[in-house]
């Protein structure tokens, strides 16, 4: 069986909001309740939701059948840390996997070309375009990140190792990290103002 995971960063604390950004409204629900929906129809086996900062609220939010949420005590003392959290979680028979923010929503269709194009290509982590865009990491670099040190600036080094395959297309690419983001983020997607 060919096992596909996710990890959903849902843990940081933007100060642009009183609350985590997971928790702002998306669509229908929340911004964490979106995103795991857009996983779940991109043929994400499992998804490993890791949480922070109000983790209490956010994990009755994902309570559904092969979404685990794990709360990282150290969400907000090492960038590092949330990854090697949400890596150890993942099933050891993943053979691939998505590193999502939960900040950067895509759709379902965006997460399912990349993973086609991580699937039949050749390079060991992909991405699409945009800020805190979703990376598809194969088996072992998920081993590499199960491994990161506090002090690793996250992702960059291991990027740096095995090479980068940009992934064309992909519909909007907006980190949330301002009121004003959020807005073009809710615009973009069709769900309005908030």
């Amino acid at each position: 069986m060919t096992l596909t995971a996710a990890i959903l960063l849902a843990g940081a604390r933007v100060p642009a909001f009183d609350d985590a950004v997971a928790l702002l409204p998306f669509g229908d629900g929340t911004l964490v309740e979106y995103q795991v929906e857009q996983l779940r129809a991109a043929g994400v086996d499992v998804i490993e939701v890791v949480l922070g900062h109000e983790a209490e609220r956010i994990i009755p939010l994902v309570g559904l059948d092969n979404v685990e949420p794990i709360v990282d005590a150290r969400w907000d003392e090492s960038a590092a840390s949330a990854l090697r959290v949400g890596a150890t979680a993942v099933p050891r028979e993943t053979v691939r996997a998505l590193i999502v923010s939960v900040a950067a929503p895509r759709t379902a269709a965006d997460y399912r070309r990349l993973l086609e194009a991580h699937r039949d290509g050749d390079a060991p982590v992909a991405t699409l375009a945009g800020d805190d865009a979703p990376v598809a990491v194969s088996r072992a670099v998920l081993a590499e990140i199960r491994n990161l040190r506090d002090d690793a600036p996250g992702l960059g080094p291991i990027v740096e190792r095995h090479g980068l395959r940009a992934v064309p297309g992909g519909g909007a690419a907006i980190s949330i990290t301002s009121r004003e983001s959020y807005a073009a983020a809710l615009r973009a997607f069709g769900f309005g103002l908030a």
